[in-house]
């Protein structure tokens, strides 16, 4: 791993400032691209090294796209907020449904991409496996197993509302709050 990381990291920072315009958002990405290579290490020795470099840059670059979207997404998250909070409700009402939904925000940002974004086509946009398969490109199964490994991961996250007079229908706080949906829809 040294010899990968001191062979290719003058070249892959000069590519990350180049897409992220920015030393700190390049020194990040050159870091998380290292990270991904470290779980690829047997993969990446039986490479030539210009093979090595482009997946590398492959990596640094997807890498880069998935922040961008989850940064469009999130303005465009945040403008909502904004747009809903404008209207003549309760300032302390309209501040805790703002901090929840941060909440909620940086329970999402956890999950990996593919799973974010399944989440968010279901419970922000109310699309249905068929419209979110259609949308991303893959198979209706494929889409229902991974909003299965989502919601997974997030109640392995958040807390348990107990509710002590119907244990039965004990569900995750996440589940209850957001958008007063439930997950298992």
């Amino acid at each position: 791993m040294e010899d990968l990381y001191q062979v290719h990291k003058v070249s892959l920072a000069r590519f990350a400032r180049g897409l992220t315009r920015s030393e700190r958002d390049a020194e990040d990405l050159v870091q998380d691209t290292f990270e991904r290579a470290m779980a690829h290490i047997v993969q990446l020795s039986t490479m030539f090294e210009t093979n090595q470099r482009a997946w590398l840059y492959t990596v640094a670059k997807n890498l880069w796209r998935d922040r961008q979207r989850r940064r469009q997404l999130e303005s465009r998250w945040l403008e909502s907020e904004k747009h809903q909070m404008s209207g003549s409700v309760d300032t302390t009402f309209r501040m805790t449904h703002f901090t929840a939904r941060l909440e909620y925000q940086d329970l999402l940002n956890r999950l990996p991409a593919n799973l974010r974004d399944i989440i968010i086509l279901r419970y922000w946009q109310g699309l249905s496996s068929r419209e979110m398969a259609k949308r991303l490109k893959i198979p209706d199964a494929t889409v229902r197993a991974r909003l299965r490994a989502a919601i997974k991961r997030l109640r392995a996250t958040f807390p348990l509302q107990m509710d002590h007079d119907h244990p039965d229908q004990n569900k995750c706080v996440f589940e209850h709050q957001l958008k007063g949906r439930d997950f298992d829809a």
